[in-house]
């Protein structure tokens, strides 16, 4: 019987190169990097393995690239339709940062274990915190900003917790949140905790 041969469709450069993204987004956010292989990878893109190094070189720049378009992605979903009102506005951020998490589990784990990858999530937060402090109407002092992206940590801590052990409802997990960015701008900010502008 002849050996079976590798029906590839064929893309151009972008188009493959956002294909191979796509899986490989899916496959280190539902397992551990350790248990996710080149040829895995392959196999659920219809590729040979050569074809992702070719577009990636190595399996640790591969998962570089897919951390920095999923950072991209909660960045631009975290930030609804400025239109709305502040509180709706933060609140749909939230949930849709959640959602992407639970979706993507082991992309978040491996932020938090992985000291080589926090320049990306860091670079992240930075432009969420200056977002999120611009809209607030205040001026950005180190104080605010040492609280909004400590609340960003927390944020990403909770997110995590909860993914592990849903012992909240994510209605509860959401509200936990806002509470305590309301506390720590309050703080932040030496007002009281109900007067604190969500941004």
């Amino acid at each position: 019987m002849p050996a079976k041969t590798l029906q590839r469709t064929r893309l151009d450069p972008d188009e493959r190169r956002r294909q191979l993204l796509e899986v490989a987004i899916a496959s280190f956010g539902s397992l551990p990097y350790g248990e996710v292989t080149i040829a895995d990878i392959a196999h659920r893109a219809r590729v040979s393995k050569g074809l992702v190094f070719n577009y990636f070189g190595t399996k640790r720049r591969l998962f570089r690239e897919v951390l920095r378009v999923a950072a991209a992605r909660a960045d631009l979903a975290s930030d609804p339709d400025p239109a709305l009102p502040a509180a709706e506005r933060f609140r749909i951020g939230l949930e849709r940062f959640v959602a992407i998490v639970a979706a993507n589990p082991y992309l978040l784990l491996a932020v938090a274990a992985d000291s080589d990858v926090r320049a990306l999530v860091d670079a992240a937060y930075q432009s969420v915190a200056d977002r999120m402090i611009e809209r607030m109407g205040v001026d950005p002092t180190p104080r605010l900003r040492h609280a909004v992206l400590g609340w960003l940590e927390f944020v990403r801590a909770t997110t995590a917790s909860w993914v592990a052990d849903p012992a909240l409802t994510r209605e509860e997990l959401i509200e936990l949140q806002i509470a305590t960015f309301r506390a720590a701008s309050s703080s932040a900010l030496g007002a009281d905790s109900d007067g604190a502008a969500l941004p």
